[in-house]
């Protein structure tokens, strides 16, 4: 049976089945980035590469399912479940892009980071101030608390705290992307040689 197609997608039934592991990846991430308390969320680096490896369909199961583990592993505190929208927007984004064709060179790469950067901090920091008053509990708001105190607003606090976060959160998901991207392409140009 054949994992992926000429163009590096999985094959149908193989992207459904690497949700497992691309699941296990993000809440490993996640766990490992909780132990260690680093300012950062790392739940997105097995989203991006589902997307990218197996589709849209795939990609947005992978964001959804990823906060839905995590909401469980931390005893349903009711908090992650609403970010599982801000992993799935990672994954729409992540897909038309490669499927739009711009993610062929370092450029494109760069302008998938800048729109995960923007949209993750805008959409975190929507939800996070009407569902929560913009705290949530986590490494985040320290620094929204610090922003808070300098007289900004409680919105511009969380998208800044955010978008400082997201701006090294989302460059490791997109390095790891590249180098992934093109691991399969080196691997599919030796085969159809």
């Amino acid at each position: 049976m054949k994992l992926l197609n000429n163009d590096g997608h999985l094959v149908t039934l193989w992207a459904y089945l690497a949700i497992i592991p691309f699941v296990l990846l993000n809440q490993g991430l996640g766990m490992v980035k909780d132990a260690l308390q680093w300012p950062v969320y790392l739940d997105t680096i097995g989203t991006l590469l589902s997307a990218a490896l197996g589709g849209l369909g795939p990609g947005l199961l992978v964001g959804l399912l990823s906060n839905g583990l995590y909401e469980v592993y931390e005893k349903f505190p009711g908090y992650e479940w609403p970010f599982a929208l801000v992993n799935m927007t990672s994954a729409l984004i992540t897909f038309l892009m490669l499927r739009n064709g711009l993610l062929k060179t370092l450029t494109g790469y760069l302008w998938l980071l800048l729109a995960l950067i923007v949209a993750n901090s805008l959409l975190g920091a929507y939800l996070a101030t009407v569902l929560f008053g913009g705290i949530i509990g986590g490494v985040t708001d320290i620094i929204v608390q610090s922003l808070r105190i300098t007289g900004e607003s409680i919105f511009t606090s969380a998208f800044l705290g955010r978008l400082f976060i997201n701006l090294v959160d989302k460059g490791i998901a997109v390095l790891v992307l590249v180098v992934v991207q093109q691991l399969v392409r080196n691997y599919l140009a030796k085969r159809s040689n």
